[in-house]
């Protein structure tokens, strides 16, 4: 009996210490990736949006911005109030120029036609960047107060 209480007392240190490891090599591993995807984001869609002024009837945008634009193989548009197109930049034939609500509501934190995009609101409109397609993931995580509670005790099991 004595042997087989200390064979199970050792299977679950084993375990005990397989599950803490795994714990610290994700959350580091999580941290590195952080890291490299802060490094990437080097524009903020604001930056672009401000980058972008109106003198007279023509939109024009801030060379930098423009070179950033071309460099990341990203377009960007901006719709006016009224649903209209009235600006953009390397434009895939496939993007409408012309948006409904229901549209800009589908496509304002996800996807327009499999385009990765960010939306920022102007006074003059949306200004929407859309990055290649493939380029990036996103996902939005929705959470009770309550369930956020338990992630710590979730991690620990």
């Amino acid at each position: 009996m004595t042997n087989l209480y200390k064979g199970i007392t050792r299977i679950s240190l084993l375990i005990c210490n397989i599950i803490i490891i795994s714990i610290i090599v994700n959350i580091s591993l999580y941290a590195i990736l952080a890291m490299m995807y802060h490094k990437e984001k080097v524009v903020k869609i604001s930056t672009y949006s401000d980058d972008l002024i109106l003198l007279g009837d023509t939109y024009y945008i801030n060379p930098v911005a423009l070179n950033h634009l071309e460099q990341n193989s990203s377009f960007a548009i901006l719709i006016n109030k009224q649903g209209v197109v009235t600006w953009s930049h390397n434009k895939p034939s496939d993007i409408p120029d012309k948006y409904s609500l229901t549209d800009v509501a589908s496509f304002s934190r996800w996807y327009l036609k499999d385009y990765p995009v960010d939306v920022w609101t102007r006074d003059d409109g949306l200004f929407v960047l859309a990055y290649p397609r493939l380029s990036r993931w996103k996902q939005q995580l929705n959470m009770t107060p309550k369930s956020l509670t338990r992630i710590p005790l979730i991690l620990l099991l």
